[in-house]
């Protein structure tokens, strides 16, 4: 790969990353929704302020610039094909990313319809 290439392929990882590491927005509503019951709600991952009542909005931006990042990364990497030299990796970040986006796009899609569990 080309040096602009690797630098593309970085910014739209971070598109996704540097949201998570610093708010876990996705990893957080995973573990939420899987973990058990307490006193009714379910149990939370982390404490940050994007689980404020107003901070709504805010969080739904942060879902959709993952789902974006997630979504142009794994449109780049079809691009990028060529110059994988073992196709089992490419197939296998392909499967990764597209579960991770619809795993995303589900949540978001959730999130914004107000559909509560």
């Amino acid at each position: 790969m080309t040096k602009i290439q690797k630098i593309w392929l970085w910014i739209l990882v971070a598109t996704f990353a540097v949201p998570e590491l610093l708010w876990s927005v996705t990893l957080k509503s995973r573990i939420a929704l899987t973990g058990p019951m307490v006193n009714g709600h379910y149990k939370v991952f982390r404490k940050n302020f994007l689980d404020d009542y107003g901070n709504s909005n805010l969080w739904n931006n942060l879902m959709l610039l993952q789902l974006i990042g997630i979504v142009c990364l794994f449109i780049y990497l079809i691009f990028l094909r060529k110059t994988f030299k073992s196709k089992i990796i490419f197939w296998f970040s392909e499967i990764i990313l597209f579960l991770l986006g619809l795993f995303v796009f589900m949540y978001y899609s959730l999130a914004t319809v107000k559909i509560t569990f």
